[in-house]
């Protein structure tokens, strides 16, 4: 963002529409927990084009719609991964949880590392497009999955 003259000021603004997002998004989880195929490609294909969008964003206005559908994504998604997780588990749910939670924790250790020498190897904006794609990889997964899916 400041590389393309986003200010210190305006980034910040960003985070709140973030959060703002997150929190109306989640007023919704439970009406979307009722359709959760839909729901969870629904909630892919936001994040996977709120990167898009975020690899195209030039002014703050695009990249406020794209954080705005980021945070849809972002907030939906966890809760719905976390319900596939429990509808399998009758026994040793905490030892489930702790491993879904080191998933994640991994990802969010390691996934900077690697996306920050992505973008000093190849630009800043790059880590976005292919965060995007690998989006739409999940997606075509999930579609392909989809029955198993909804017998979680």
């Amino acid at each position: 963002m400041n590389e393309r003259s986003i200010s210190e000021s305006n980034i910040e603004l960003l985070f709140f529409v973030f959060g703002i997002s997150r929190l109306v998004s989640l007023l919704a989880s439970n009406f979307l927990m009722k359709k959760f195929l839909t729901s969870i490609l629904l909630v892919i294909i936001s994040i996977s084009a709120g990167m898009l969008m975020l690899y195209y964003s030039h002014s703050v206005l695009e990249f406020s719609v794209a954080v705005l559908i980021l945070g849809f994504g972002f907030s939906v998604y966890f809760p719905l991964t976390f319900e596939i997780i429990m509808r399998k588990t009758k026994e040793n749910v905490g030892a489930l949880i702790g491993a879904y939670e080191a998933t994640f924790g991994m990802g969010w250790a390691f996934g900077p590392l690697i996306i920050g020498v992505i973008a000093n190897s190849f630009g800043s904006s790059i880590p976005y497009l292919i965060l995007s794609v690998v989006g739409l990889f999940v997606l075509g997964f999930v579609f392909l999955k989809r029955k198993q899916v909804m017998l979680v």
